[in-house]
């Protein structure tokens, strides 16, 4: 399983990365949706999990251009706010989840397991 995490905390990603290798995925991460968009266009990536705040190009606009390339593409947005707006724009995305920082790792990995089965 490929994963990407892209979110502009550099713990966050850091954080995220050595769970996933430590369970034996292979793990690409971005700073920015823009960085994630270009990694999208080169490899594949069976989930990825996006902030929704971040620099030069935000979740959501990532997730939509994202979307254009590989419309069944899995994403999970991550964010620290609770703005309901956020949450219902993200849900018509076509998003698989969206958790609240901090999240509980047991999310994670379920998520993670359940696009794995697929």
């Amino acid at each position: 399983m490929n994963i990407l995490v892209v979110d502009d905390d550099q713990i966050i990603r850091s954080m995220l990365e050595r769970f996933f290798k430590h369970e034996g995925f292979g793990v690409s991460t971005a700073c920015d949706g823009l960085t994630a968009l270009n990694l999208v266009k080169s490899e594949k990536f069976d989930i990825i999990f996006m902030d929704v705040r971040m620099p030069q190009m935000d979740g959501l606009e990532a997730t939509r251009e994202i979307k254009k390339i590989n419309p069944e593409q899995k994403i999970v947005m991550m964010t620290g706010y609770t703005e309901e707006e956020i949450y219902h724009k993200a849900q018509k995305e076509g998003i698989l989840a969206f958790l609240y920082k901090p999240f509980d790792i047991e999310e994670v990995i379920d998520l993670v397991k359940c696009v794995d089965k697929k």
